[in-house]
C-alpha cells in the first residue's frame, strides 16, 4: 500500500480512505476464502452420504438377485450351470462349511 506524506488534509483524507478501502477488501477475501471453504467441506459431506447411501442400495440389490446372478467368474458360472442342482447344493454347502 503506497501512502503519500500525509502532510495536508486532502492527503490524510486520501490515507484513511486507502486504508478503509485496503481493510474491506481484505475482510471482503476473507469471507470468500471462508465461503469456499464452507462449501467444499459440505460438498464433501454430501458426496460422502451419497456414496453411504449407494453403497447400501447396491448391497440390497446383490442380496436380491439370484446367487447365480451374482457370480462374476464367466469360467465359474459356466462350471455351476454344467452340473446337477444337486451337484450344486452339494458345492455351495461345502464352500459354506469351508470343507475343500
Amino acid at each position: 500500500m503506497l501512502l503519500n506524506k500525509g502532510q495536508t488534509e486532502l492527503e490524510i483524507l486520501q490515507n484513511r480512505f486507502t486504508s478503509y478501502i485496503s481493510a474491506a477488501i481484505q475482510r471482503r477475501r476473507n469471507d470468500y476464502i471462508r465461503q469456499v471453504l464452507r462449501y467444499r467441506q459440505t460438498e464433501v459431506e454430501v458426496e460422502r452420504i451419497f456414496k453411504e447411501q449407494s453403497t447400501a442400495a447396491e448391497s440390497d440389490i446383490w442380496e436380491e438377485l439370484p446367487l447365480l446372478m451374482c457370480i462374476e467368474n464367466n469360467q465359474l458360472l459356466c462350471a455351476l450351470k454344467a452340473i446337477t442342482e444337486r451337484e450344486r447344493e452339494i458345492f455351495f454347502q461345502s464352500i459354506r462349511w469351508k470343507k475343500f
